[in-house]
């Protein structure tokens, strides 16, 4: 593959960062990585405004936590959804603490799950230990081959799926795989997790519904949206392959909010790389994703955008964003063609 890459990268590539403030240049003592202070600036402002609104909604009478329950979930998944659970990601692939401050890596990681409807190992034992062993093959809880993903009722059962049945099924998988350690860790968890949900809605049921009910349906379900969106595009010959059935998102504005979370291609190719790194990774391997027909999508805003324009058969709005590499047709109709076959359904 000769050439040069067809689009000038924007993504964030930051080479360093200075603490603000006292309370940043306390942590940073314990920071492997001075790019990491976005980590600390993130975690401390969402875990102090989200907690602090959870609560007001358990002290405030029961009609006013409903009337409040609206900007709550705004606040939660509009101003930091996308940040924190992708922090999450982050950290759970390479940790950032070290020292003392393992308890700030470990509150990020257990603790502010909590507040999207995630108990506290879930997490690790879903992504790290299942996912990322199964790269979406047919053994992989979420992967995305058996369904049509250019079809509502399929995302639907996907979704609903993984909603009732997900617990069940990733308890058999690391029981299955002698996870034991993490299988204890995650019962465990689920089972505080959902004692709390039946605590919160016997005392204080509208509370309850907001800040754990709502967000364990709603945190699942933009996680399988952008599951969905990131394998869309499968290729039959290659099942085998992880780097090959997963998109690039590059110019994204989720990459600036979401430390270059569209590069979910080459996460699977370097899973532990910094997120700083990424942008640049891309553009000094970019043959390497073209020679092997990776989908990489220029100036696409995050895969929630890929989900939905799926779930309306819109192919020509995801075929003119299509990033021109040279290893994929550069027609229009002949890019419809190759994203459509892509997302067809295969046999488990």
């Amino acid at each position: 593959m000769t050439g040069n890459l067809a689009v000038q990268i924007t993504d964030p590539c930051p080479q360093g960062d200075a603490p603000r403030n006292a309370l940043e240049r306390a942590c940073m003592r314990w920071l492997r990585d001075v790019r990491d202070l976005a980590f600390v600036r993130l975690a401390l402002r969402a875990g102090l405004q989200l907690t602090a609104c959870a609560a007001l909604l358990f002290a405030v009478p029961g009609w006013l936590a409903g009337l409040l329950a609206l900007p709550y979930l705004w606040l939660l998944y509009a101003a930091y959804g996308g940040p924190v659970m992708l922090m999450v990601h982050a950290l759970e692939h390479r940790p950032a603490f070290t020292g003392r401050g393992r308890w700030l890596q470990a509150a990020i990681l257990h603790g502010l799950p909590l507040l999207y409807g995630l108990s506290p190992f879930a997490y690790r034992a879903h992504h790290l230990l299942m996912h990322h062993a199964e790269e979406n093959r047919p053994q992989d809880l979420s992967s995305t081959l058996r369904y049509r993903r250019d079809s509502p009722a399929d995302f639907l059962r996907y979704y609903l799926r993984f909603l009732v049945l997900g617990n069940f099924e990733l308890a058999r998988y690391l029981r299955a795989h002698g996870r034991r350690r993490a299988l204890r860790r995650f019962v465990a968890g689920e089972c505080a997790h959902l004692a709390l949900l039946a605590a919160g809605l016997l005392l204080a049921p509208a509370a309850a519904t907001a800040t754990l009910l709502l967000p364990y349906a709603l945190t699942r379900f933009f996680l399988m949206a952008g599951n969905w969106a990131q394998h869309a595009f499968v290729q039959i010959d290659a099942l085998d392959d992880g780097v090959r059935n997963a998109t690039i998102l590059v110019n994204a504005s989720h990459n600036h909010r979401c430390f270059n979370d569209g590069y979910h291609a080459l996460h699977h190719r370097h899973p532990g790389l910094h997120w700083a790194e990424m942008s640049a990774s891309f553009r000094a391997e970019w043959r390497y994703y073209a020679e092997r027909g990776v989908i990489v999508f220029s100036d696409i805003a995050n895969n929630q955008v890929v989900w939905w324009r799926l779930m309306r058969g819109d192919y020509g709005y995801l075929a003119e964003r299509m990033l021109d590499h040279g290893g994929l047709p550069r027609e229009r109709d002949q890019r419809i063609a190759l994203l459509r076959a892509r997302a067809q359904a295969r046999p488990a």
